[in-house]
C-alpha cells in the first residue's frame, strides 16, 4: 500500500452544514445576549419607578404628617392645574397620567411650583387613590400604583397608611365608585377665625326625670352626668375661638333662653349656668327647638361674617307637652310662653300623636322651609340621653324631621348616650364634626 494517502477536503454539503451550525450556535448567542440586556434593562427600569414611587410614598408621608388639614378629592373636585387653589399644596397624577405631580403652594412667589417625583416613560402610567381609615379619623390610605401600558398589569405597587398626626381635620369626598385620586393639604395656622363664626345652641333637658339615676337604683344621677359633659363640651369649644354657644334648658318650657356668647371669653359664666340647673317639670322639647331656630335667626341677622348654625339637643324623655296658646292650636311664633296648664298642649306625661305633630309641623314648615329666604341652614343633633331606650324612643324621629334630602346644609344626626363615658364621646363626636365643617368654609373645594 502506499504509505502515502492522499488528503482530501471538506466536501460542500460538510462545509454548509457546518456553516449553518456555527451560524445557529452565534444566534443563539445573540438572542440570548440580546435577551439578557433586554431584562437587564427592565429590571432597571422596574428598580428605578419602584425606587421613585418609594420616594414619592416617603414625601407624601412627610407632607401629610405635618399638615394643619388634608383633604382627599375625587376627580370632579379636582382634575388639573386649573383647579389649583391659593394657600393649598396638592399630591396628583398628571392628565396622562405619567407622572406623580406635587404642587406646592410658594407663599414668596404666591404661586404653586410644579415638582415632579417621577420620570416619565413611554411604557409606564400610574394609579394614585387616598381614602380614609374607618377606626381613626386622622389616618389616611395611601396606594400607588405602576401599570404597563401596553398590558395594563400592575410592574410596582405600594400601599400604606398616613398618618395626618398634626391636622385638625381630614375630610375624604370619595365613595366606593369614584375614589379621591388627589390629596390636597395645608402647613400654615387654623385660618383666622374672626372670618367665620360658629353658632351652637345647646338645648338641654332639665325635666324631672333628669334627677333620676341614669339606668338603675345604683348608677349616676343624669343631671350631674349632664353638667359634667357639658361644661366639659364648653371647655372644648372655648378651644376653638370662634364658637358662641347659647343655652337653652327646657322643661314644660323653653322660656327666656340664654343669649348667645363667644365660649373663649365667656366659658365660666355659660359652665355656671349648666351647673345652676335643677331637675323639674315636664319635657317639652319643641319648645326647646322651637326657640333654638329664632336664637340662630336672630344671631345671624347681626353678623357680617358667614355663620355656621348648629342645634345640639338632649333629652332624657319622649315629649310630653308642646307650644300651644289655647291648649290645642301649635304655637309657633317666637318669644315666651306661659308655662301654665291652660295654654300649654300635651298632659305631660305621656307622648301623644300632637307633641311629636308639633315638632314635625314646625320643621316642616320653618326649619326645612326653603321656598322662602332662609336665613338659617342648621344641622341639628339629637341626643338620646337614658339607659333606659324606651323612655327616649321618639328622639331619633324628631332627628329624622330635620333632615331634607334635597339639601345637606338641613340635617338631624341621632346619637345614643347611656352613660358619663357614652355622652362623654358624644360630645367629642359633635364637635368633631363642627370642626371638620367650619374647615371646609377654608377648604380647596371653596
Amino acid at each position: 500500500m502506499n504509505p502515502y494517502k492522499i488528503r482530501r477536503g471538506f466536501t460542500l454539503i460538510e462545509l454548509i452544514i457546518a456553516m449553518a451550525l456555527v451560524s445557529l450556535v452565534i444566534g443563539i448567542a445573540s438572542s440570548m445576549m440580546v435577551f439578557s440586556i433586554k431584562s437587564q434593562e427592565i429590571v432597571a427600569q422596574e428598580f428605578q419607578i419602584q425606587s421613585e414611587m418609594r420616594i414619592a410614598s416617603e414625601i407624601v408621608n412627610q407632607q401629610v404628617r405635618y399638615a394643619s388639614a388634608v383633604f382627599l378629592l375625587n376627580q370632579k373636585q379636582f382634575s388639573g392645574s386649573s383647579d389649583l387653589k391659593n394657600g393649598w399644596s396638592y399630591f396628583a397624577l398628571s392628565t396622562d397620567k405619567k407622572q406623580i405631580l406635587h404642587y406646592k403652594w410658594n407663599e414668596v412667589s404666591g404661586a404653586h411650583d410644579s415638582i415632579q417625583l417621577s420620570a416619565s416613560s413611554s411604557d409606564v402610567f400610574y394609579g394614585m387613590t387616598f381614602g380614609n381609615v374607618t377606626n381613626d379619623a386622622r389616618m389616611v390610605h395611601f396606594k400607588l400604583e405602576g401599570h404597563r401600558e401596553s398590558t395594563g398589569d400592575v410592574k410596582v405597587s405600594i400601599s400604606s397608611e398616613l398618618n395626618a398626626l398634626n391636622s385638625v381635620v381630614v375630610d375624604d369626598s370619595g365613595t366606593s365608585i369614584a375614589p379621591s385620586v388627589t390629596l390636597a393639604y395645608r402647613s400654615d395656622d387654623v385660618p383666622d377665625p374672626e372670618k367665620i363664626k360658629v353658632a351652637v345652641t345647646l338645648v338641654l333637658d332639665k325635666s324631672g326625670s333628669m334627677g333620676y339615676p341614669m339606668g338603675g337604683s345604683n348608677s349616676n344621677i343624669r343631671m350631674t352626668i349632664m353638667k359634667s359633659k357639658a361644661s366639659d363640651l364648653i371647655d372644648t369649644f372655648a378651644a376653638m375661638d370662634n364658637v358662641y354657644v347659647s343655652l337653652i334648658p327646657f322643661s314644660t318650657n323653653a322660656n327666656n333662653p340664654g343669649a348667645f356668647l363667644l365660649a373663649k371669653d365667656n366659658k365660666v359664666a355659660l359652665k355656671a349656668t349648666i351647673n345652676g340647673l335643677n331637675a323639674n317639670g315636664g319635657t317639652n322639647a319643641g319648645d326647646g327647638l322651637r326657640r333654638s331656630y329664632y336664637q340662630h335667626v336672630s344671631f345671624n341677622s347681626t353678623q357680617v361674617d358667614k355663620v355656621l348654625n348648629y342645634t345640639i339637643l338632649l333629652m332624657d324623655g319622649n315629649p310630653t307637652y308642646y307650644p300651644s296658646t289655647d291648649g290645642s292650636t301649635y304655637f309657633y311664633l317666637t318669644g315666651n310662653i306661659s308655662d301654665s296648664g291652660s295654654v300649654m298642649g300635651g298632659n305631660g306625661s305621656s307622648t301623644t300623636s300632637d307633641t311629636m305633630g308639633y315638632i314635625q309641623g314646625f320643621s316642616n314648615n320653618y326649619i326645612k322651609n326653603i321656598t322662602q329666604t332662609q336665613t338659617v341652614f342648621m344641622k341639628t343633633f339629637v341626643i338620646g340621653f337614658t339607659a333606659i331606650v324606651a323612655e327616649v324612643a321618639r328622639a331619633k324621629d324628631i332627628a329624622n324631621y330635620h333632615t331634607l334630602d334635597s339639601d345637606d346644609r338641613i340635617k338631624g344626626l341621632y346619637f345614643e348616650a347611656t352613660s358619663s363615658e357614652e355622652l362623654a364621646n358624644v360630645f367629642n363626636s359633635i364637635a368633631d364634626v363642627i370642626l371638620q365643617e367650619t374647615w371646609h368654609i377654608y377648604g380647596p373645594t371653596q
